[in-house]
């Protein structure tokens, strides 16, 4: 498995956990060390998806180079 694999898997898990979790729980996001600071579900999730969506976009254009 390459990085670009381990990054898709790693924003569809953190998608579905987004989508799975109670709206009413809190997201909070983490900025270095220890701190964390509440977050945008909606925001959240659709940063994910966009990050997915070009990283499936970059996975093909690499299948597609090594044609």
């Amino acid at each position: 498995m390459n990085d670009l694999q381990y990054e898709i898997i790693v924003q569809e898990v953190v998608q579905s956990e987004l989508r799975q979790t109670v709206s009413s729980q809190p997201i909070y996001e983490r900025f270095g060390g220890n701190i964390f600071l509440p977050a945008s579900r909606t925001k959240l999730l659709m940063a994910c998806e966009e990050k997915l969506k070009k990283l499936r976009d970059q996975s093909l254009k690499l299948k597609a180079d090594k044609s």
